[in-house]
C-alpha cells in the first residue's frame, strides 16, 4: 500500500495521464486545479486476484470488518454493506461524466478526454449533500436466472426448465471444470446433469444427473462427488429460491470463498460446442471465467462500476472518473460520509500491472 496525501499547495503536473492513455486535460488556460487539504490519493494492491479491502478512515488495507470499500479482478468494486459484509455502509454515485457513455457504449474519445488532473475539480465538489438515495450491495450472479428457467412473463408463471440451456463451471477449487445443464424445473424441486472435465484424457466425462435437489431453503452441491453437501463443505454450485427469484451460485466473488466461476460465452458459443473448458485466447475456446459479484453503488457506470473493461478494444480497464458518496452509520442515526473516486487500475504512474488501484478520497465532517 502507497499512500499519496496531497496538500491545496500541491500542483499537480498535466505530465501525469490516467490508464486510458488519453489527453492529459480538456482545460486551457486555466490554473491546475489542486485537491483539497484533507483529501488523499492511496493505491491499493488487488493484482494477485484476491478481494482487496480499504479502510476509508485510515488508507490502508483492512482485513478486519471496519472496511468500506473493496476490489477484486474479474469481480468488481463492494461496499461494507448488505450482501457484501457485516458493515452498515451505503453508497451513490454523486457525480459521473455521462458523455461517457452512449447507452450502454462507451465512447473512447470522452475517455480520452480524462485524466487525474482534469477530475479533480468535480471530485472536490462532492459534499454529503451531493445525493440522497444511498444503496447497499445485492446479488449478482453469473448464471441469470432467465437462461435455465422457462418464465411465462403474460402469466408471471414457471413453466420449467428453458430448453437447451448450459454452462461452463469452474470448480471451487479453480482448476477443475465442468459443464451443466438444468435438466428439470418442477415448483422449486430441480435435477442437473454436469459432465466433469477430465484434463489428462482432454475430453468430458460421461454424463451424470443428480438426485432431487429441493432449493426451497439453500442447497449445496458438490459437482466433483455429486452430491449434496452443507455450506461449510468445499460445495461448487449453490441454489435458493429468494423470493421470485431463483439463483444459481458459483463458489467464488460474493457468493463464497473459493475459486469457483462461470464462463463467458460469446453469442456464437454455447456450453456444448466449447470442445474444452480450459482458459483460453485461441478461437472457439472460453477466454475468461467471471465469478458471483455485487450490484450496488460502486457497480455503475462502467462494466465495473469505476471502471469499465475494454473501451475502443483490447484489454485494458479504464477509469470512468465517478465520484461516489459513501456513509457509514456508526450508531443509531449516527453517519460518518466518505467520497471517493478511482483514478487508475494501473498505479499513480500508470506503469504497474492490472488491480493496483489508485483511489482517491476524503472523509467528509
Amino acid at each position: 500500500m502507497t499512500h499519496f496525501k496531497l496538500a491545496a499547495s500541491l500542483a499537480l503536473t498535466s505530465a501525469i495521464l490516467v490508464g486510458c492513455g488519453g489527453s492529459d486535460s480538456d482545460d486551457s488556460g486555466t490554473q491546475t486545479p489542486t485537491l483539497s487539504a484533507n483529501a488523499a490519493e492511496v493505491l491499493i494492491d488487488a493484482s494477485s486476484g484476491a478481494q482487496a479491502k480499504m479502510s476509508l478512515n485510515t488508507g490502508a488495507i483492512e482485513n478486519s470488518d471496519a472496511w468500506h470499500v473493496s476490489y477484486q479482478k474479474r469481480v468488481g468494486f463492494s461496499v461494507n454493506g448488505g450482501l457484501s459484509g457485516s458493515g452498515n455502509v451505503s453508497g451513490c454515485i454523486a457525480h459521473q461524466y455521462d458523455a461517457l457513455f452512449n447507452g450502454s457504449a462507451p465512447v473512447q474519445a470522452e475517455f480520452e478526454k480524462l485524466n487525474q488532473t482534469n477530475t479533480i475539480a468535480n471530485f472536490n465538489a462532492v459534499t454529503k449533500d451531493s445525493c440522497t438515495d444511498f444503496e447497499v450491495d445485492s446479488l449478482k450472479t453469473q448464471i441469470d436466472m432467465l437462461d435455465w428457467v422457462d418464465y411465462d412473463f403474460a402469466t408471471h408463471t414457471v413453466r420449467g426448465a428453458l430448453l437447451g440451456n448450459g454452462f461452463l463451471i469452474r470448480h471451487a477449487d479453480g482448476d477443475t471444470y465442468s459443464r451443466l445443464n438444468v435438466a428439470t424445473l418442477t415448483g422449486k424441486v430441480v435435477t442437473v446433469k454436469s459432465e466433469l472435465w477430465d484434463k489428462n484424457a482432454g475430453q468430458y466425462n460421461p454424463q451424470i444427473t443428480s438426485v432431487d435437489l429441493d432449493f426451497s431453503t439453500r442447497i449445496y452441491y458438490d459437482l466433483d462427488t455429486n452430491a449434496i453437501v452443507t455450506a461449510s463443505d468445499a460445495w461448487d454450485i449453490s441454489i435458493e429460491a429468494a423470493g421470485r427469484s431463483y439463483n444459481i451460485q458459483v463458489n467464488g466473488g460474493i457468493s463464497g470463498s473459493g475459486r469457483g466461476a462461470v464462463g463467458y460465452l460469446s453469442d456464437s458459443q454455447n456450453a456444448y460446442n466449447v470442445t474444452d473448458p480450459t482458459p483460453s485466447r485461441e478461437p472457439g475456446r472460453v477466454y475468461m471465467y467471471f465469478a458471483d459479484s455485487a450490484v450496488g453503488p460502486m457497480t455503475t457506470p462502467g462494466n465495473y462500476g469505476a471502471l469499465q473493461y475494454g473501451v475502443g478494444g483490447g484489454h485494458k480497464m479504464w477509469p470512468t472518473f465517478t465520484t461516489y458518496l459513501l456513509k457509514e452509520e456508526t450508531g443509531a442515526s449516527v453517519f460518518q460520509y466518505y467520497k471517493v473516486q478511482v483514478i487508475s487500475n494501473l498505479g499513480k504512474n500508470e506503469d504497474l500491472g492490472s488491480g493496483n488501484i489508485v483511489y482517491r478520497y476524503e472523509v467528509l465532517n
